[in-house]
């Protein structure tokens, strides 16, 4: 039997979703990539395990703060009014920060950061 696809594992109406959610939550969790996810105004809403060994925060001190805990101040403005820029028309943006973690040490960081966007097509 083919597996259901992850649109339709969160779209479906039958007793399987929260189980389908909770093996998404633990994929997320478990990442080996660091992962943030905000709210439309930027306020971190969840951060995983990884997010929480790279920045030596721990959650409860990002829940509800934003991204700009975590920057050095060193990254070009012109970075962050591209980052932004392209966010705010829906696209994903690449590129690289220079970050500090909480024991004040600087890293780069890679990133990818993807707008959710409102759903008016069919996945």
């Amino acid at each position: 039997m083919m597996e259901p696809s992850l649109h339709q594992a969160f779209s479906s109406s039958d007793a399987d979703v929260g189980k389908r959610f909770a093996q998404f939550y633990i994929a997320v969790e478990q990442s080996p990539v660091a992962t943030a996810i905000t709210d439309a105004k930027g306020h971190i809403e969840f951060v995983n395990q990884r997010f929480l060994d790279v920045t030596g925060y721990a959650r409860d001190e990002l829940l509800g703060k934003t991204p700009a805990l975590i920057q050095s101040g060193m990254t070009p403005d012109a970075v962050y009014d591209t980052l932004w820029t392209t966010l705010g028309e829906g696209r994903v943006w690449q590129g690289e920060l220079l970050n500090r973690r909480k024991s004040g040490e600087l890293y780069w960081e890679a990133q990818t950061i993807t707008p959710v966007k409102t759903r008016t097509a069919r996945l």
